[in-house]
Parts: C-alpha cells; structure tokens; sequence
C-alpha cells in the first residue's frame, strides 16, 4: 500500500479543487438544457397567444380595454406556469432530494447530497414566470393593438 502524508489544509484544498471541478461541469451542462426551455417555452407560448388572436378581438370588440385584455392574457399564461412549475417540482423532489452525488478522485473525494430547497423551488418558479412573461407578452400586445377587424378575420 502507497500512503502519502498531507496536512489537514491540503486534504480541504483538494476536496475543494475536487467539488469546483464538479461544479463547473454541473453548470456548464445545466445552461444548455436551460437555454433549450427557454427556447420552446417562448415558442409555445408565442404560438398560443397569436393563435387566439380572433378571441382576444372578441374581447377587444365587446368593449374590454387594451390593459385588461393584455392582463387577463398574462394571468392566464401564468397560471399555466405555476402549474407547470408545480408538476416539475413535484418530479424533482421524488427523485432527486435526498440523493447522494460523489465528486472527485480516490484521495479527494466529495459526497454531496442533494436537496431541493425553498431556494431551489424559489428560483425554478421564477424561471418559470420570467419565461412565461417574455414569451406571451410580446404576442399579446401586438394582437390587441392589431385591429379588431384584421383580427376577427383570422377566424
């Protein structure tokens, strides 16, 4: 058997140096599959809300103020948001809270345990509201500025 003698200090600084290296590919890995939502929510919500465009014209037409429209759109899309943000927080803590991951070599090895937290369920609920907003608000505003008749006409 092969023992080397370290100090207490260096054992920390290579289960830190260990646990960085981890961290930087957790992250590195995680903005892709972030980007990639961010992407198909905006398309989808983008989609949703130009498709109803004849039915926000209804409203516009039975004398509902722009704000009101626009308001009642957003309400709605983040309802639907919150609601997916629930479904997925569910799922994240039946898998993964309470597991362990191990990062690092023989001789500096990290276990984290992993949690979902009410800092973690804080952020993937803003996430999911940022995303909701940027992808219905645009749609909605250029359909209630768009005429009702112009609107009505995509029926």
């Amino acid at each position: 058997l092969k023992f080397q003698v370290v100090s207490e200090l260096d054992y920390y600084d290579r289960l830190i140096e260990a646990w960085g290296l981890f961290e930087r590919i957790a992250l590195t890995l995680g903005w892709v599959p972030g980007i990639a939502t961010f992407c198909c929510v905006f398309n989808v919500m983008h989609a949703a809300v130009t498709a109803r465009a004849a039915e926000i014209a209804t409203y516009r037409a039975l004398g509902f103020g722009q704000t009101s429209v626009v308001l009642a759109v957003v309400a709605e899309a983040l309802a639907i948001a919150l609601a997916g943000a629930a479904v997925g927080i569910g799922a994240s803590y039946l898998v993964f809270d309470g597991n362990f991951v191990t990062a690092g070599a023989r001789d500096a090895s990290v276990v984290h345990v992993l949690a979902v937290s009410p800092e973690v369920i804080g952020i993937g609920v803003a996430f999911a509201c940022v995303v909701t907003l940027a992808g219905c608000l645009g749609p909605a505003l250029r359909v209630v500025r768009m005429p009702v008749t112009a609107a009505m006409r995509r029926l």
